[in-house]
Order: structure tokens, then sequence, then C-alpha cells
């Protein structure tokens, strides 16, 4: 199962919203050029999470965008069925009343991708855009430890470039 670049961005937009909103609007040209996401294509996406109210825009010359809900209350669920549609393992678990095959009847298939669609859904509607930037900064906290064990400051480590050496037999 793949899922397209819209649902990326989408998804990346919302999470830099929700660990950079707190300061304020944030405009699309700055969330472009940060996530390295076109800006056209970055600007029709954010229209659409806006028509969903999933963000609303503050106009003006400090304006941009914030996120229209709390984070714990938008779903990773919500955001993928919003660019993709119906999540589906299978063509015969999709929803399309237009699907036909005549193993339905008698299929045992069918089921495990009934349970495998109800296990995605359940993943993805329990992740909040919360969780994500928590375990985001999680990460990066982690990965600043790693890399400065003697405890600087995190601005300073921040600013320094993280250099990764190959091992070399």
């Amino acid at each position: 199962m793949n899922f397209s670049a819209k649902t990326e961005y989408a998804v990346l937009a919302l999470l830099y919203l929700t660990c950079h909103g707190q300061d304020g609007p944030v405009t699309v040209h700055k969330m472009a050029e940060e996530l390295d996401i076109p800006y056209r294509f970055l600007e029709q996406i954010v229209s659409l999470l806006k028509r969903a109210g999933l963000v609303h825009s503050v106009r003006g010359s400090h304006g941009g965008y914030l996120l229209a809900r709390e984070p714990r209350q938008i779903t990773f669920g919500e955001i993928l069925v919003l660019t993709e549609g119906p999540v589906a393992p299978w063509a015969c678990v999709s929803g399309d009343d237009h699907f036909a095959c005549s193993f339905e009847p008698t299929c045992a298939v069918r089921g495990v991708w009934q349970q495998v669609q109800r296990s995605i859904y359940q993943i993805l509607n329990n992740t909040t855009l919360q969780d994500l930037c928590d375990k985001t900064k999680a990460v990066r906290h982690r990965v600043v430890t790693i890399s400065n064990p003697v405890h600087e400051e995190p601005a300073a480590v921040a600013a320094q470039p993280i250099q990764i050496e190959e091992a070399v037999e």
C-alpha cells in the first residue's frame, strides 16, 4: 500500500503546524521552504486542509495558518482519508459499490482483508498529530543527546552539523 506525495506533504505540514504553530501563524512559504515541498503544491494541499476544517488562516502582515482544532483531536486516519480516500488493502473491502467479485459469497480471504483494514484504521485513528509531534521531539532529543555526549546546550548543538562517519573495513 503506497500513499501519494499529497498525503505525505499534508501530514508534514500539519505536523509542522503542531510542533511550531504555537508561536503564531505560519506561512505556506515558510513551511514549503523548511519542509522542502514545492510551494504551489503545498498551497493546494493547505487549501484542501482549510476546506476540511483542519487549519484556518489568519490575515494580515503576520498572517499564515494555524491548526483549527487541538492537535489531540486530529488523527492520522482523518488526514489519510481526506487525501487518499478510504484505506483498503484489497478491492473487495474498499466500500466501492461497483466492485463485484464472483467469489464473494464463499471467499475466506475477504475476512482477512477486513481484519487488516480494521487494524490499519485502529492504528491510524488512534494516532493524533500531538502523538506524532511528541515522537518527533523525542527522536530529535535522542539524536542531540547521542551526537553530543557532553550535553551542550541544545540550541548550540542544533547549529552544529551532524557528521556521520562510515566504518572502513
